[in-house]
């Protein structure tokens, strides 16, 4: 078995057609065919089931996929390391990232890092933790900075707390509750229309709904669900919405002092934001650096950080 032909593998399951892989792999798909099939032969099992559709993976082939993914990502980490002491600043990171982060503080980073590193790449793909995590677990991603889900932590991960976010409700300047905002009760908020994000129930709307539930409010819904947070923002400055989003999501607008925060009295929709990675991949240089240099950013944009030791 070789390396090669796990990454045709993962290639193959990944586009889900030979076609697709050998482009991936920048390989002739003859080449391609011949290298699975010699790993088929290898282990004495079928590992895709072929159609005029595409490719698709058998039992034995889902199985090797799992591993293969990761053994895949482990070797580019290591390729990644000692072309960073050669000291070219060469290496790539794969980098799933949330709302909290997707304003200045990873911008910002990743221009300090392509001074160090010239060479470097960087792939970042946005989504929730429900989705980020488990791309941890199997490789597809090599770091998270989401909000920490709710389930029990993962023994192969580390979970680093860098931000302690509030949940808040958000209205335009100049809006009614923005003048009255110390005087504010919980009712008042939901005498407006609200929006809320879509693509996460349980990022945003779960907390929510078992809050007010809490609170003795129920049976209120957003007026607008999307998942589009720049969206949801642009409705709420160009209307008298409230919309409930993290402080980190909203904090270009409000250092502008285009978006006002409002209290949620008696609600608690605190959570933590923060790094996971694979334990194995702690000794990476560049994710210490990275993660250092969000702990010095994130509160230069007004949000606060989290200093709390790792998982």
């Amino acid at each position: 078995m070789e390396v090669r032909q796990l990454e045709h593998l993962v290639a193959a399951i990944d586009t889900g057609t030979l076609r697709g892989a050998a482009e991936a792999c920048h390989i002739s798909q003859p080449g391609l065919s011949m290298s699975l099939k010699r790993l088929e032969d290898f282990l004495g099992v079928s590992l895709l089931e072929r159609g005029p559709r595409g490719v698709q993976p058998t039992p034995f082939g889902d199985a090797l996929y799992r591993h293969a993914k990761i053994v895949v990502a482990h070797l580019r980490h290591a390729v990644g390391e000692v072309e960073a002491l050669r000291g070219d600043g060469a290496g790539e990171l794969r980098i799933g990232v949330g709302a909290s982060f997707m304003n200045r503080a990873l911008p910002r980073v990743v221009a300090r890092l392509f001074e160090e590193r010239p060479a470097f790449t960087v792939h970042v793909i946005e989504g929730v933790a429900e989705d980020q995590v488990p791309a941890v677990i199997e490789g597809e991603i090599d770091l998270a900075l989401v909000r920490f889900p709710s389930t029990p932590p993962d023994a192969a991960l580390v979970y680093e707390t860098l931000h302690r976010r509030e949940l808040c409700a958000w209205v335009r300047k100049g809006h009614p509750l923005a003048r009255r905002r110390k005087a504010l009760q919980l009712d008042d908020l939901f005498g407006y229309r609200w929006v809320s994000p879509d693509d996460a129930p349980q990022e945003i709307a779960g907390p929510i709904y078992r809050a007010l539930g809490r609170a003795g409010i129920t049976g209120v819904r957003p007026s607008v669900m999307t998942n589009s947070v720049p969206f949801l923002k642009q409705l709420v400055l160009e209307s008298d919405c409230v919309a409930l989003l993290p402080e980190g999501a909203v904090a270009n607008e409000v250092q502008d002092k285009r978006l006002v925060g409002l209290p949620l009295p008696g609600l608690d929709l605190r959570d933590e934001v923060g790094a996971v990675y694979r334990r194995e991949l702690g000794s990476l240089p560049v994710l210490g650096e990275i993660i250092a240099a969000l702990r010095e950013e994130l509160p230069r944009i007004g949000l606060r950080s989290g200093e709390a030791p790792p998982l």
